[in-house]
């Protein structure tokens, strides 16, 4: 402590601040932080902060006051050589130029700072990431969410196949129904070409109306399916950043939901009715008045059977043996 005149802080013993500017101690002054750059993960004093800020690429960087640096755990910057929390490295997905660093309790949900402003914005509880993690140690939704993510992959993948299988069957339906179409046409003369290309069309038409449905839900499947899998992957990848690992977590439970719900509704979008091909046997007397071989007409099959969960699957087999 100072009694009196002025002290040159650049040659203060190495003890006289916790935390020292990152540039100074770098060329051998000890100066007191006053910022911290999340980005670079760097601690500034007043003068090297405004040096930070003249970069352009750094202008983004978000600027930590001193009474809201993380903790002194995240990096070794202080002369105690205690270790910082991770920061958080996940880069928001709406706003890429921010990291995913806050976590809203209330909806459970991660984001960034404009995010939490946007749709969080009359949340009570929200969070800095490294600062609850270091409040609330013993959560590790990983592992969890990891099971919940391999639970819904392997659902995911029973429902594409079944999707897969009925349109399968509907395209095996759809040349039979056309064969039938043809025979017809070959009982009686030359003057049903144009008959039968009405009738045919008709048919393609329609046929095309269910596949695209089909289609449109199996590729609806694919992509969850594919969210599935990255978020396991990263999950399965992980490294030791909490805050990292925490954010994949957090997106993988999330995703697994919306995969839930994409399974119950393509339980309902499986057509029920199918389409037939029924000759009109009064055609002979009438080719000249009617404008197709017959009636394309939609009738009731039975619904794909649905496929049951791998958890329900086993909640059944300990029940059996109960």
């Amino acid at each position: 402590m100072a009694f009196g005149g002025s002290i040159n802080t650049d040659v203060l013993h190495d003890e006289t601040f916790d935390l020292l500017c990152t540039m100074c101690e770098q060329k051998g002054r000890n100066r007191e932080a006053e910022k911290y750059c999340v980005e670079c993960e760097d601690y500034y004093c007043l003068t090297c902060v405004n040096v930070h800020d003249e970069v352009p690429s750094l202008k983004r960087h978000k600027i930590l006051d001193k009474g809201k640096f993380p903790s002194r755990s995240i990096k070794a910057r202080s002369r105690s050589g205690k270790t910082q929390p991770m920061a958080p490295t996940e880069r928001c997905d709406r706003h890429s130029h921010h990291y995913i660093d806050m976590y809203c309790q209330n909806h459970d949900d991660v984001g960034c700072g404009t995010c939490m402003a946007v749709d969080h914005r009359s949340c009570q509880d929200i969070f800095y990431i490294p600062e609850f993690l270091q409040s609330n140690t013993r959560i590790s939704p990983a592992k969890t969410t990891l099971k919940k993510l391999e639970s819904i992959a392997t659902t995911l993948k029973a429902h594409y196949e079944s999707f897969q299988r009925g349109k399968q069957e509907l395209v095996k339906r759809k040349a039979t129904t056309l064969e039938n179409i043809r025979k017809f046409r070959k009982e009686i003369n030359e003057r049903l070409n144009e008959l039968e290309k009405n009738t045919v069309t008709d048919a393609e038409m329609r046929y095309k109306a269910f596949i695209s449905k089909f289609e449109e839900e199996m590729e609806t499947l694919e992509i969850n399916r594919a969210n599935i899998q990255s978020a396991r992957d990263k999950l399965v990848s992980a490294d030791n950043n909490v805050s990292h690992n925490f954010v994949n977590a957090i997106k993988g439970r999330n995703i697994a939901n919306k995969a839930e719900k994409c399974i119950e509704v393509s339980k309902s979008q499986l057509p029920i009715e199918d389409i037939d091909f029924k000759p009109d046997l009064r055609l002979s007397a009438l080719l000249q008045e009617l404008p197709a071989l017959g009636n394309v007409t939609q009738r009731e099959t039975r619904k794909v059977k649905q496929v049951t969960s791998v958890k329900q699957k086993v909640s059944g087999q300990k029940n059996e043996k109960s």
